[in-house]
């Protein structure tokens, strides 16, 4: 669920790219 909350507040902000660079 954390990783959810996390995943949602990045999508918000623009490092999109780095979110999924991350995943």
């Amino acid at each position: 669920m954390k990783l959810l909350f996390e995943l949602g507040m990045r999508l918000s902000t623009p490092n999109l790219r780095n979110s999924i660079g991350i995943s």
